[in-house]
């Protein structure tokens, strides 16, 4: 039987530095030393948060992550599923989103209902 090196990666998000959903108090934390931390705890890589927490300019927000050896790897996108009036600005939350996770080739789009 042979051995194997096996290597375990983690990654955070910014809502284990308690930023919420939504703009608020949480979000005056400095992303850049968020992110600072995620490289010292040891996390390989971070999910996006909530859309305007980190940097929305891919130009911006990939050398931050870069600089830190962390990669990005999705975004949770809150929806709101049952209301069919809502669905235009739906499509276009995910669009947003969905165009600066592919400009940043993070692999993940999660979507949930946002009751």
């Amino acid at each position: 039987m042979t051995e194997m090196n096996q290597r375990f990666l983690f990654a955070s998000a910014p809502d284990s530095w308690g930023v919420l959903d939504y703009p608020g108090p949480s979000w005056a934390q400095s992303y850049e030393k968020m992110l600072d931390e995620m490289a010292q705890a040891g996390y390989t890589g971070s999910e996006l948060g909530p859309y305007g927490f980190f940097p929305t300019d891919p130009g911006v927000l990939q050398p931050q992550l870069d600089k830190r050896k962390l990669k990005l790897l999705a975004s949770f996108v809150p929806v709101k599923m049952t209301d069919t009036g809502a669905s235009k600005a739906v499509i276009e939350r995910i669009r947003k989103v969905g165009n600066l996770l592919s400009a940043l080739k993070a692999p993940f789009l999660v979507i949930a209902d946002d009751q």
